[in-house]
């Protein structure tokens, strides 16, 4: 027997049921979408909340540089570097000789190779009186940011130089014999205090050279060489090692033992260093 249909009116009711569970998931997935919505800003808030707080604090690592930060007290050389005479005593100077100024960052793999090689070249002249070895040690591998190792690094020599002055060559070839990957953190500071000391360097100090306290200093170092339009290079570009031999800048191959030294003779000699190419320069 076959069913009544359902009436007019019934078909009607049905109607409007299915539109209101319509309507009502519709309501549903506007809610959803909204609750999306709303999240989605939430989280790009917060993103955009860190963002600034990130760029804040690199800008005042980078920034805020004291444009009148002291120097240490051995930085009586020429264009404010740290002076070394016939003794490698910091603060201390060879009467009559010419200077010779290295403006080198203790991350730059390229004064790494520089020291490697020069070192002994610099020490025998020096010791017998003929130069007077100006060290600028720059932060500039930084990009101005104190807390970053080559800051850390030239800041800490610096504190030796000060502190520990007969120590200070020794500490510096220290850095550069474990010196870290160009990338990355750097040494910790406690690798640094280790450093010192095993460059016999007294603990005290060596504990306080991390302090930072020459940071603002060292990248003042740089931002005044790189001012310097004599010390750039061919594309107008500050590099290091940057090295200047009574006055003139060395342009030869910083890597070449024998270059430095037959530059070094002839500046002694009263003629003036004679560079070569520009070579073997860290960006």
């Amino acid at each position: 027997m076959a069913g009544i249909p359902p009436s007019k009116s019934d078909r009607r009711e049905q109607a409007r049921e299915k539109a209101a569970a319509l309507r009502a998931e519709q309501l549903k997935r506007e809610a959803r979408g909204r609750r999306i919505t709303l999240l989605s800003i939430i989280v790009g808030l917060v993103i955009v909340a860190g963002l600034i707080a990130f760029v804040v604090i690199s800008g005042n690592k980078k920034v805020n540089v004291n444009p009148d930060a002291s120097a240490p007290t051995t930085a009586v050389g020429i264009n404010g570097g740290i002076s070394f005479g016939a003794d490698g005593v910091a603060g201390t100077s060879n009467d009559g000789a010419i200077v010779v100024e290295t403006y080198l960052d203790f991350l730059c793999p390229w004064c790494a190779k520089f020291e490697a090689e020069n070192t002994a070249n610099l020490d025998e002249f020096r010791e017998a009186g003929e130069i007077t070895l100006v060290v600028h040690p720059i932060s500039m591998l930084s990009g101005g940011d104190k807390t970053a190792y080559s800051s850390r690094a030239a800041s800490a020599f610096a504190y030796v130089a000060d502190n520990a002055p007969d120590k200070a060559l020794a500490f510096s070839t220290a850095l550069y014999t474990n010196q870290p990957p160009e990338t990355g953190d750097g040494l910790s500071d406690d690798e640094i205090v280790d450093l010192a000391k095993g460059a016999g360097v007294p603990e005290d100090v060596a504990k306080a050279a991390v302090g930072n306290q020459f940071a603002d200093w060292a990248i003042l170092q740089y931002q005044e060489a790189a001012a310097r339009t004599e010390l750039l290079d061919a594309q107008s570009r500050f590099t290091t090692p940057t090295i200047v031999i009574d006055g003139e800048k060395f342009t030869g191959n910083a890597t070449s033992a024998d270059e430095f030294r037959a530059a070094l003779e002839t500046a002694i000699a009263g003629g003036g260093s004679t560079p070569a190419d520009d070579a073997n320069a860290d960006q």
